[in-house]
């Protein structure tokens, strides 16, 4: 709760912030406030779950992913990140294949912008990606983007590949 109403509240200064900026000697950099915002109005959706408050959690970060689509368009590293919450969002509810469907826009716009497998954002689109499929036994799917996963994060050291679960063979194999 706490972390809810901080968000809310950097939320309100920013907005003030971008009211005030009009007057600034140095103009500030166009979109940045908003940008921080739409991901602020995010992180307190995703802080709302926990609270049992999941159609607010909902309504927050799909009104971050909508105002940072109209600002930046479909193709831009902030949509993939706050579609993966999104996703993310979706799975902790068991609603499956609204969360691959945001998976795959996110792996798909990373791959877009040409970000490589093995870079953090693009691996864990990839395993939230396998996740969504392997919470639908859809089990020779999620193998597949697995072993992409591990050629992403071959040159990982442990702790790194720790946290995107490194241990996917070992729970697959118990599972198929």
């Amino acid at each position: 709760r706490e972390a809810e109403v901080e968000y809310r509240n950097s939320q309100m200064l920013l907005r003030d912030a971008v009211e005030r900026s009009a007057s600034w000697p140095v103009p500030r950099l166009p979109g940045a406030f908003e940008s921080a915002i739409d991901f602020l109005t995010a992180f307190e959706g995703m802080t709302k779950p926990r609270q049992g408050r999941l159609v607010e959690a909902e309504a927050d970060v799909r009104r971050a992913l909508l105002s940072r689509l109209t600002a930046v368009g479909k193709y831009h590293i902030d949509t993939a990140q706050i579609s993966g919450y999104l996703a993310n969002l979706l799975s902790g509810q068991a609603r499956f294949t609204e969360a691959e469907q945001l998976a795959r826009a996110a792996v798909e716009i990373y791959r877009s912008l040409g970000y490589p497998e093995n870079a953090p954002a693009h691996a864990f689109a990839l395993n939230r990606l396998a996740t969504t499929l392997f919470s639908q036994r859809r089990w020779e799917e999620a193998s597949e983007v697995y072993a992409q996963l591990d050629v992403a994060t071959k040159d990982w050291d442990t702790s790194r590949a720790a946290l995107i679960g490194a241990d996917w063979p070992r729970i697959f194999t118990y599972y198929n």
